[in-house]
């Protein structure tokens, strides 16, 4: 692995370049295409894939399905606002992110809707452990009560520029047309949100899930990115999807999500259905086994998303890109344009 310094991954985005709600339709969102031979990039827009990719192509898809993971709550002693973000449930009990004016402690009741109220159990190592009054599972709960877990720089973006969406807009803008997994993920593999169902039908494609944890976004504070403490995030391998992998003439990772997922598989390939947890740190000297080429968005500055991507052009052509990015007016982050790295002389 090379050894990176955290500062090669800094660079300036202009605020204007944040996309606040995705391209429409879905398939006409920008496309730079960067050949991995080094030859000249291309821009064009995602609904070209079918013209730029081979026929035998495989693309390689994350089915993780999005909870609407954020809330709202008021103290039940005092009616001040508590924010939430739901994390995962343990048990009946729910670790959550936890946004409050003042002291929270155990035993705190939060009043949330209908009746619903979240009970403060004890500090987790990240936010709070927490428990829903009555019981009930995430998925119910959320459903009702939830709303869509945005990053924190679309929703700061909106507010700077007054813009306002409808959470039953944003419901349907962060969720893939494809996603049939379980809802258990707080951010969405973004780079699919870009696909079609005309689009899919156009290739043969794998399946992987993997739960995008609130640790995508977490900027990495070392001086070394090596000494990052990567979180962690479960992912799974169908059968078929192991069985079709050695089988494949290229396989074109959808997004960060299904291209870790991908190469945290063990050697040999299992057998059967494949679970885990991963908190594979992907960076510049990583010898990449079963991905051969990544379609992605544009990631933000010192995040372990960028290196990951940085490991298939280094560090000084990605920075490069990026710039030209800029310069060209593309759209980025979660709802922006993306980014095609493509194997071989295919352009």
């Amino acid at each position: 692995m090379t050894d990176l310094r955290t500062e090669e991954l800094d660079f300036v985005i202009p605020d204007s370049c944040i996309a606040t709600q995705p391209a429409s339709p879905r398939d006409s969102a920008r496309l730079m295409v960067v050949p991995l031979d080094g030859s000249a990039v291309q821009h064009r827009v995602v609904r070209d894939l079918p013209e730029i990719l081979d026929s035998d192509d495989t693309l390689v898809l994350n089915h993780t399905r999005v909870l609407p993971a954020r809330f709202h709550t008021k103290r039940h002693d005092s009616g001040g606002g508590v924010e939430g973000l739901f994390l995962q449930d343990v048990n009946g009990r729910w670790q959550c992110f936890l946004k409050a004016g003042g002291r929270l402690t155990p035993g705190l009741k939060l009043d949330w809707f209908e009746g619903q109220h979240l009970v403060l159990d004890e500090p987790a190592d990240e936010g709070w452990w927490v428990r829903p009054e009555p019981a009930g599972s995430p998925e119910e709960l959320l459903a009702a009560g939830g709303a869509t877990p945005l990053p924190p720089y679309i929703r700061k973006a909106r507010k700077d520029r007054a813009e306002s969406f409808a959470d039953a807009t944003d419901r349907d803008w962060y969720q893939t047309v494809f996603g049939d997994g379980r809802a258990a993920s707080v951010a969405a593999p973004t780079a699919s949100l870009h696909l079609t169902p005309e689009l899919l039908q156009q290739f043969n494609t794998l399946r992987v899930e993997l739960e995008v944890g609130a640790g995508t976004f977490k900027p990495v504070t070392t001086d070394r990115l090596a000494d990052h403490p990567m979180h962690t995030e479960r992912c799974h391998v169908p059968r078929a999807t192991l069985e079709a992998l050695p089988q494949a003439t290229r396989r074109i990772a959808v997004g960060t999500t299904a291209l870790r997922t991908l190469e945290s598989l063990p050697s040999p390939l299992p057998t059967e259905d494949w679970s885990a947890e991963t908190d594979l740190l992907i960076m510049p000297g990583h010898t990449f086994r079963w991905a051969d080429g990544l379609l992605t968005n544009f990631h933000l500055a010192r995040s372990t998303l960028l290196a990951l991507v940085a490991a298939f052009t280094g560090i000084d052509r990605l920075r490069d890109l990026y710039d030209e990015a800029v310069q060209e007016g593309y759209r980025f982050h979660s709802y922006g344009d993306a980014m095609l790295l493509l194997p071989g002389d295919h352009a």
